[in-house]
């Protein structure tokens, strides 16, 4: 099958998607899966997003997790998805994200591949601690259960106009804590 057919699948599982077709839309995606070439990771990682989306409007949302961070896990490249301590310390702090998100839901891939690089940079920060190397694996995850990434408040796209009148348009972030 060619890029184009799974491109038609996508967008079909899509439109089913967003008309609340969600037993439709998990086929399409499912097929779309199936018949993307391994090579096209990008295609796939769209794939996994839209499918975690279709998981979650239907009630699965262990499934739904899995499927964010497949998508992130195969976006980037880079990853070392074997590493089983970095796939624990992952899900611990999507799932943390998205419950601090309140919707349990990421609204776009953008959204999901910003909170997968703060993960990762954290990640980077303490993968090589000395002290993780004698704890048993329980404390590592204990441990990692215990870090909290400060996430962007969730709503980034306000914009307001300076309050001096300068016409100059002015972004503004709030941040939980």
């Amino acid at each position: 099958m060619d890029m184009r057919e799974t491109r038609e699948l996508i967008e079909q599982g899509k439109y089913e998607l967003f008309e609340n077709k969600s037993d439709k839309s998990l086929q399409l995606f499912k097929e779309a899966l199936i018949v993307c070439p391994d090579t096209d990771t990008i295609c796939m990682g769209e794939i996994f997003f839209y499918l975690g989306l279709t998981y979650r409007n239907l009630g699965h949302t262990q499934y739904a997790l899995r499927c964010w961070e497949n998508a992130s896990f195969v976006r980037d490249r880079f990853d070392d998805i074997s590493d089983k301590d970095w796939r624990v310390f992952h899900t611990i702090q999507t799932s943390r994200y998205l419950l601090q998100k309140g919707t349990g839901s990421f609204d776009t891939i953008a959204e999901s591949d910003m909170i997968h690089d703060l993960i990762k940079m954290t990640w980077y920060e303490i993968c090589d601690l000395e002290g993780l190397k004698p704890m048993s694996y329980y404390d590592r995850c204990t441990y990692y259960r215990s870090i909290r990434i400060s996430f962007p408040e969730v709503d980034l796209y306000k914009i307001a106009l300076d309050s001096n009148d300068s016409g100059q348009i002015v972004p503004f972030l709030t941040s939980k804590h």
